[in-house]
């Protein structure tokens, strides 16, 4: 977790740096934080805010291995 966050910008030295706060002030996942911080700096945020959200939203394809009997006969 660490080395992602490092190599994402928000540690350096071991310690939070601005754009780490700012990550940490926004409920999603550590990437899409960074890639809305990043738009939002070169002013393309609504772009960037339609790839982000299409990203964070979970594949409804996807089916747990105990219930995909189940979802086959629904």
């Amino acid at each position: 977790a660490e080395k992602l966050l490092d190599e994402l910008g928000a540690l350096e030295h071991g310690r939070l740096t601005p754009v780490g706060r700012t990550m940490a002030r926004l409920p999603i996942d550590p990437r899409l934080a960074r890639m809305l911080i990043e738009a939002d700096r070169r002013a393309a945020l609504a772009e960037v805010l339609i790839i982000a959200s299409g990203l964070a939203v979970a594949d409804p394809r996807d089916r747990p291995l105990e219930k995909q009997a189940g979802a086959d006969q629904a």
